[in-house]
């Protein structure tokens, strides 16, 4: 058994995550928040340029799209080669275990992904699912096959994956106290705060982050990395 093909799709994935990586550092060098004093409604977020933006999304897409056919070749290969076998990402037990036996508890017939699949293996896959994941573990990011449908279905309905630009860093507001000479006794200060608060004038960098709140690039380069280990997991099981 090989999984060459699975393989080579993750590193299709890993070529299109380098171009994502300049692309998003052009845009963090060239796109800043200016916060000014007297601000009343200081900005949070920046458009990013439509051409660059374009681009960036589409690459998003199709990293996202060779990090799912990489789990699917994998399990087509693990099936010894099913028509319907597919890597399924199930939100609890029972969806899992009608891809398994390819039966819902109702009866219902259901597309049976995991035809063909060892015992060991199907428990291996199981416990990558978002229900095994999400447990006990309040990131989201570590739901990683989670994730990763959520981004992929979007692609596949034709929707390139929205990005949009959010501050790197909080506002920064300082109380600011003055050191005063007082007329009460020679020698003594009183320490007075003349206003609630001094606004910072700065440039904020720009983070380009995905639409679920997540920075872009860090956060597929964990998928990747993830989807990675897996298969790493799988071959060593083999």
């Amino acid at each position: 058994m090989s999984l060459k093909e699975a393989r080579l799709r993750h590193h299709r994935a890993d070529e299109h995550l380098s171009d994502i990586h300049a692309l998003v550092e052009t845009i963090r060098a060239e796109n800043k928040i200016a916060i000014r004093q007297g601000d009343a409604d200081p900005p949070e977020e920046v458009e990013i340029p439509a051409g660059i933006g374009d681009r960036l999304s589409i690459r998003v897409g199709e990293h996202i799209y060779n990090l799912r056919a990489a789990l699917d070749y994998l399990v087509y290969e693990l099936s010894g080669h099913k028509g319907e076998s597919q890597f399924p990402i199930e939100d609890d037990c029972d969806g899992f275990t009608s891809r398994r036996t390819g039966h819902k508890a109702s009866g219902e017939n259901v597309r049976r992904y995991l035809h063909g699949v060892s015992p060991a293996h199907c428990d291996l896959i199981e416990a990558v699912q978002p229900y095994r994941l999400k447990a006990g573990n309040a990131d989201e990011r570590t739901n990683w096959t989670g994730l990763l449908r959520s981004l992929s279905n979007k692609d596949k309905h034709r929707r390139l994956v929205a990005l949009n630009g959010i501050t790197g860093q909080p506002v920064t507001r300082e109380v600011a106290a003055a050191i005063v000479h007082t007329n009460q006794r020679p020698g003594t200060y009183s320490r007075v705060y003349p206003a609630p608060y001094v606004e910072i004038h700065v440039d904020f960098p720009v983070e380009v982050a995905l639409k679920e709140g997540f920075p872009a690039y860090e956060t597929l380069q964990e998928l990747q990395a993830q989807a990675g280990a897996f298969l790493c997991l799988i071959e060593r099981s083999l």
